[in-house]
């Protein structure tokens, strides 16, 4: 019944429906499965929705910030693969109210959005001290009520974690190939392609890999016409290179002398500046490497700071270069996505569009751009060394 007057013609029996709403899905988070699936069928264009109720229907989906039902985490991405396709594809509309509502909706979420876990572990440690809590103890006036589960119902649920991250999982790469779909679509309006780029940029994760073709949609977007699709590619294909970027070789670099009271619990005062233990972290030209076996011997911290006022239990620093193998790699070795970057790169029409707008001044004063530095620095680094 809120649904309904929600998206109904008058506009304060909507606004009171949507407030009572929140507040019930406040009280009850898991109530919005029974909602979402008629919310999403007024935002379909084949549907004979009225203006009202597409506007309802967003307004409950995206207002009120952080309680918005679109952020809400649910069961994985269950909530996302339903909403984030629905919206993009609602019917374009030239009334304004409805232009801001979509474009009040996108910032809220680009803004707003956390990612959800995928896989979870829970370490053997945590299970003896569940089975301890759980264990029935005569003395002890507060045991659980039903005790130690059953081995039997123990073991059928022993693989519950892995079919959770196999579901996430699905329903991470539907969703991020419906967005694909969307804003590959020559018959969307460009708002509409804007806000499927928009949500496919929030996809970008640490502990699953980053679909192939979407990740090659950005590559291309590099030379867009538009400023934001630019900017979003950018941010994008510079976050990727960073989270698989070939592994370097770290070692420990062992001070041979530390002046007292300098290292892990050291206690004030504490001698801080120029000493003899941190001579080794100075700049010194005369005893700079010059052949190749100096330069392998070479010890080098990228961590300026460490030694001028205390030193870690353990500082570590990259290998030399003659030990970073997996840098040191030949076209052979790239994976087909990063051979993909690679041929782009080359291509001299897109160098030279590349070049062309990322030199354009977008104010009157050149600033520093740290996302396009990191762009090219992982590039030259990784690819082109």
């Amino acid at each position: 019944m809120l649904v309904r007057i929600g998206t109904s013609t008058y506009s304060q029996n909507r606004i009171k429906a949507q407030l009572v709403l929140v507040n019930l899905l406040k009280d009850y988070p898991f109530a919005y499965k029974s909602i979402l699936g008629e919310l999403v069928k007024f935002l379909d264009p084949k549907s004979d929705s009225t203006h009202e109720q597409v506007k309802g229907a967003l307004h409950m989906l995206t207002d009120h910030k952080r309680d918005a039902l679109m952020l809400r985490a649910g069961d994985g991405f269950e909530v996302q693969l339903q909403a984030m396709p629905a919206i993009v594809a609602t019917q374009h509309s030239e009334k304004p109210s409805i232009i801001d509502l979509l474009e009040q909706a996108q910032n809220s979420i680009v803004e707003l959005y956390e990612s959800y876990k995928i896989e979870y572990e829970i370490p053997e440690e945590m299970r003896s001290i569940a089975a301890s809590i759980l264990e029935v103890k005569e003395a002890c006036p507060l045991n659980a009520s039903k005790g130690m589960p059953p081995e039997k119902l123990i073991k059928a649920n022993a693989d519950n974690l892995v079919r959770l991250k196999q579901k996430f999982t699905h329903q991470y790469y539907e969703l991020a190939d419906k967005l694909l779909s969307l804003a590959q679509d020559p018959d969307l309006h460009w708002r509409h392609v804007d806000m499927a780029q928009a949500f496919l940029s929030l996809l970008v994760r640490r502990d699953i890999a980053y679909p192939e073709p979407v990740l090659k949609m950005w590559v291309k977007l590099l030379v867009h016409d538009t400023v934001k699709a630019r900017r979003m590619a950018t941010a994008v294909v510079a976050s990727w290179l960073k989270l698989n970027k070939p592994k370097a070789v770290k070692r420990e670099w062992v001070i041979t002398y530390k002046e007292p009271n300098t290292s892990v619990g050291a206690r004030w005062p504490i001698r801080y500046g120029i000493r003899d233990d941190n001579r080794c972290m100075m700049y010194e030209e005369d005893k700079l490497p010059k052949t190749e076996k100096e330069w392998d011997n070479f010890q080098f911290c990228g961590k300026q700071h460490w030694g001028f006022y205390t030193w870690p239990e353990k500082l570590i620093t990259y290998a030399p270069l003659c030990e970073q193998k997996a840098i040191d790699r030949t076209e052979e070795d790239l994976s087909e996505t990063e051979h993909f970057i690679v041929d782009t790169f080359r291509d001299p029409e897109f160098a030279t569009k590349l070049r062309t707008l990322f030199a354009v001044e977008e104010t009157k004063e050149d600033t520093f751009d740290a996302v396009k530095f990191s762009l090219f620095q992982v590039c030259f680094f990784y690819f082109f060394n």
